[in-house]
């Protein structure tokens, strides 16, 4: 008579494979029960335009490294970037039982009435995993310390960027006029000045 001899890896990757189902599930259930709220137009502050600047993706990639890297370094563990290519894609990993697992949201960008911009969450991976935004989202939301600029609706899978309030009301801010992810790129953005009073 044949034992069949049970392989220890392939035990360990199906345990590790329902403990992130569990996880998700768990995540969802909670996305399901915290509700999103509603995300409001930012009050404008008084400004007034420097300048209109164009901009490709290459260019977007450089200023949004450079913006998280500020951040980030202030503020804390959790390291992740934004590239833009077809579609905008946030990359990063988070901890499951002391592993690292890679994920990626990708977004649709649009320029808002106000001048800001929102994503719109089209897909997500973790590892080699297609789940719902909403999950990651809700996670992100409680879990990241995000730039006060960034607000997160999981409920409607968006994310808003408060480009017109990014260095605060005396700072320099930015009013999005055009974003094209076609080919290279097409971003033009207006240069706000705070308004001398």
């Amino acid at each position: 008579m044949h034992s069949k001899s049970k392989n220890p890896y392939k035990i360990a990757f199906w345990s590790l494979i329902a403990v992130i189902l569990l996880g998700i599930v768990f995540v969802f259930g909670y996305v399901l029960t915290a509700g999103g709220g509603s995300i409001k137009e930012s009050a404008v502050p008084t400004t007034k335009k420097l300048a209109t600047v164009s901009m490709k993706k290459e260019q977007i990639n450089s200023l949004s490294s450079f913006y998280l890297k500020k951040f980030q370094s202030k503020n804390g563990k959790v390291q992740y970037r934004f590239v833009v290519k077809d579609q905008g894609i946030v990359y990063g990993t988070f901890d499951v039982l002391g592993s690292k697992v890679d994920y990626g949201l990708s977004f649709k960008p649009t320029v808002m009435k106000d001048g800001n911009v929102k994503l719109k969450a089209t897909t997500l991976s973790i590892a080699n995993f297609k789940v719902p935004a909403s999950v990651v989202l809700s996670f992100v939301k409680h879990n990241y310390n995000l730039p006060k600029w960034v607000s997160l609706d999981p409920l409607k899978k968006n994310v808003y960027l408060d480009i017109r309030n990014i260095n605060g009301k005396n700072g320099v801010n930015f009013k999005a006029d055009k974003i094209s992810l076609k080919g290279d790129g097409a971003f033009k953005f207006d240069v706000l000045l705070p308004s001398s009073k």
